[in-house]
């Protein structure tokens, strides 16, 4: 597998970041010098029609644990890094995502709701060939994409010495304007590159979301327990308490979950663990 080239200084493109102390630059090239927190930086160029191959090439990075390359609403530059949006998906609205990009970690894609921060809850799907995130192989990859602001579409690729990937479309509908852009914790050195898109690139569609397990009834004793001779015949694994960390552990018992392996509550630790109140039928 020939591994991604080294591209050229190019004196066209540069870098904005809102806070100059934390990087050093030249021309297409980025390096972040500080890893106390995350930091944004956008490219000085913004995209408004055409379709362009707009990509990163990575000189330096500690398994991309902390690095995402994408492209960001051109507004969104101008946000301010210390407003730290919700994360809650289940508030969130489709207009308030303003960036795309590849979480270099996990190989997959992520919505943003501010260039400055991670949005856990838009981990979507994955664009990698092997399904994997770049990590090991962070260093010298290159990650593409293909950004067709006619169609106002955003496709990826991503090239490292272990697996050259498709293009994968990302479903996104672009806003009118964009900026490439990087957001990093840690010690991160990239390059840009902008060229005018070929015609005839395929790109996969979306991939179709993968289908949920199939849910059961869990069969219960008289005591609340799991009956785990009736559950074992739906092929299911019953978990002991040992198996489970206890934090979690704790909030499942708080919902009622009974472990096997428990022992039931006689009626007097009942009344206690329901504040001391007795709900059983009186004489």
């Amino acid at each position: 597998m020939p591994e991604p080239r080294r591209p050229k200084y190019d004196e066209t493109l540069g870098w904005e970041v809102p806070e100059p102390e934390n990087w050093t630059s030249k021309h297409n090239k980025i390096s972040r010098i500080s890893d106390v927190k995350y930091d944004a930086a956008f490219s000085t160029a913004t995209l408004t029609t055409g379709r362009h191959i707009v990509s990163f090439f990575v000189h330096k990075s500690k398994e991309a644990l902390y690095l995402y390359l994408g492209v960001c609403c051109a507004e969104a530059a101008r946000m301010n890094p210390a407003i730290e949006p919700p994360s809650d998906p289940n508030k969130t609205k489709p207009e308030e995502i303003i960036g795309w990009g590849l979480n270099c970690n996990w190989g997959c894609l992520m919505t943003f709701k501010s260039p400055h921060h991670v949005y856990w809850s838009g981990s979507m799907h994955k664009l990698t060939a092997d399904g994997e995130g770049l990590r090991e192989a962070a260093k010298g990859a290159r990650v593409s994409m293909l950004v067709d602001m006619d169609k106002r579409s955003l496709a990826f690729k991503v090239h490292t010495s272990k697996a050259e990937g498709p293009w994968i479309d990302t479903g996104a509908s672009l806003p009118a304007a964009v900026k490439p852009w990087v957001l990093t914790g840690e010690k991160d050195s990239v390059s840009l590159t902008i060229q005018p898109a070929a015609d005839g690139i395929e790109v996969q569609p979306v991939p179709p979301p993968k289908e949920r397990g199939v849910q059961v009834e869990v069969p219960r004793r008289a005591d609340g327990s799991i009956d785990v001779e009736k559950f074992k015949v739906c092929g299911m694994k019953i978990l002991s308490a040992d198996e489970i960390p206890a934090k979690i552990r704790e909030q499942f018992r708080e919902r009622g979950m009974v472990f096997e392996g428990d022992t039931p509550l006689d009626e007097s630790e009942a009344r206690d663990d329901r504040g001391g109140e007795d709900h059983g039928e009186t004489g």
